[in-house]
């Protein structure tokens, strides 16, 4: 089921395009990681999706309806946190739950323990927010936004403010909100966590959508290998026309390749067929970092 779907979505600013034709498919359960430079447009589509801003063009449909027609249906069951957020810094972490509990049918005090245990919040509840780190805060934030137990979370920089154990204890909450039937819509400047509970990363560069990546590497449709070979040139230019290959490149005395899936065989056969001697082959596992820095590097970064 598709619970999220952005279509042909534009937003300008006066003069400046901040997007330009963005197209997501977001289904149920998924985990899905969003990331790009600073002012790639990150936040400014989350807050599209999100209501909070209109799209200049484009439309955006939650759990089945237009959130421009079916606003009040489109945003009932979404959660979110988009940049920094907003508490009563002079109430206690209890009383601004309270105050967002107050907003929907059905919830109770038991929800509002609930979901400040979830989240690491419960020993701190009767202190003012004014007196809560950063981190505390991001806490409360995603407290906020389950307390309705939301079908999709949509979270702009979550972990910003934490340090490396309570990234670590982020994560873990954001697999059991995920195992409980919540689809999750993630940014996040730390590539390594994004690596580790994302089934999918979009890349989103100057505005537009440059690359969708899945991150099980046995779904992937191409493998990366580095080549060390005699007359480098020549084997370079033999396979630029070959189906099989993807991208390439030579640096210094190697020869990088992005070629589909087992397919290196017929690399091989190329090189044995024409007598050029190969010293050494590798298959490069990329991590998210590389991939992300190489997308950049592509698009003129």
């Amino acid at each position: 089921m598709k619970v999220l779907e952005v279509s042909n979505v534009y937003k300008d600013y006066q003069k400046q395009r901040a997007l330009s034709d963005i197209n997501i498919t977001i289904k149920e359960n998924e985990i899905i990681g969003f990331v790009g430079p600073n002012g790639a447009g990150k936040s400014t589509l989350m807050k599209i999706m999100v209501g909070l801003i209109p799209a200049t063009k484009g439309n955006v449909r939650i759990m089945g309806y237009d959130i421009k027609k079916n606003r009040e249906l489109a945003l009932e069951k979404i959660g979110c946190t988009i940049e920094t957020p907003y508490f009563y810094e002079y109430l206690t972490g209890r009383e601004n739950l309270k105050i967002i509990s107050n907003m929907y049918k059905d919830l109770s005090k038991e929800n509002l323990i609930e979901v400040a245990k979830k989240v690491g919040i419960f020993d701190s509840l009767d202190k003012k927010v004014r007196a809560y780190s950063l981190g505390m805060k991001q806490r409360l934030a995603l407290a906020q936004a389950i307390i309705m137990k939301p079908k999709i979370l949509i979270l702009d920089e979550p972990t910003n403010g934490l340090d490396p154990q309570g990234i670590v204890e982020f994560r873990n909450i954001l697999k059991d909100i995920n195992n409980g039937g919540c689809t999750i819509f993630i940014s996040s400047h730390i590539l390594s966590e994004i690596e580790n509970i994302c089934q999918k990363v979009i890349f989103i560069n100057k505005g537009q959508i440059v690359k969708e990546k899945i991150m099980d590497r046995n779904k992937e449709e191409f493998e990366d290998y580095v080549i060390r070979c005699s007359r480098i040139n020549e084997l370079y230019d033999l396979l630029q026309e070959k189906e099989y290959m993807n991208k390439s490149y030579i640096n210094k005395d190697s020869i990088y390749l992005t070629i589909k899936k087992n397919s290196i065989k017929d690399v091989i056969k190329v090189s044995v067929t024409n007598d050029i001697d190969i010293y050494y082959i590798s298959e490069v596992k990329k991590n998210l970092e590389t991939e992300f820095f190489d997308v950049l590097r592509e698009e003129g970064n």
